[in-house]
């Protein structure tokens, strides 16, 4: 989520079991409150990352374009 606001939670509830959610931003504000037991009895994950630099988002690019990844929603 590049986001967070008042959305946030409701993405949170929304990792399946085992889930991972990337946190990189709070572009629309501080991230409404989570749904604590539903986190852990989930067993789901939230990580906190940086986007990194103009060379580096350049270099994911080409990688996923090269190995013709994609991503699984």
């Amino acid at each position: 989520d590049g986001s967070g606001g008042e959305a946030f939670g409701t993405l949170a509830k929304m990792l399946a079991l085992g889930g991972n959610m990337v946190v990189y931003g709070t572009t629309a504000g501080t991230p409404s409150p989570l749904n604590l037991p539903r986190l852990f009895f989930a067993q789901a994950s939230i990580k906190g990352s940086t986007m990194g630099n103009d060379e580096e988002f350049l270099a994911m690019v080409q990688f996923i374009e090269k190995h013709q990844i994609k991503p699984i929603v």
